[in-house]
């Protein structure tokens, strides 16, 4: 049965045709799956800007590999050198939210996933194409009316209007 078979992963054969005719395999053996584990980056796959200090998405699928299992997210530069992790002990489900990090320079740059198990072996997809992270903008606002030199009479009613940028639609603005 296949939980005997993953609880004891050596076996021996032993065969018995019969009228005293038998053998035994002469040493263990291990049964394996035929399928690699695989991991395969869905997002960021290339071409995405991500800013720093933003909350993004990152979503890939695996195949062969327990949902329990826990993952690392790297940061990989354009010489395919680790310059960040940016999470560990993710479970294999395949999404999370991270935050990127402020200390990470504005660039190119390419997300690694990676399963690395005791006992097994390593698993790791990359983006396929770099994607681009830019320095954090600094959000500002700036009142557009009044501004200077109007008059404005008691007990009348006036739009006040300003530009904002860096923020949220869904911020709110005391007056």
């Amino acid at each position: 049965s296949q939980s005997s078979l993953t609880r004891h992963p050596y076996f021996k054969i032993n065969v018995n045709a019969g009228y005293g005719i038998k053998d035994d395999s002469d040493g263990f053996f291990t049964v394996v799956s035929s399928t690699q584990p695989s991991i395969t980056v869905l997002s960021p796959n290339g071409g995405e800007t991500w800013q720093v200090g933003s909350t993004q998405s990152v979503r890939w699928s695996s195949s062969g590999i327990p949902s329990t299992d826990t993952l690392v997210f790297r940061l990989l530069n354009s010489a395919g050198s680790v310059v960040a992790h940016l999470a560990e002990n993710i479970l294999n489900d395949g999404s999370e939210n991270i935050v990127l990090p402020t200390t990470i320079q504005a660039g190119s740059y390419k997300l690694e996933v990676n399963r690395t198990k005791v006992g097994e072996v390593t698993v790791a997809d990359s983006s396929d194409n770099y994607f681009s992270i830019a320095a954090a903008v600094a959000p500002s606002i700036t009142v557009t009316s009044p501004n200077g030199g109007e008059w404005w009479a008691v007990s009348s009613a006036y739009n006040i209007t300003w530009a904002a940028s860096g923020y949220a639609s869904t911020d709110k603005v005391q007056l």
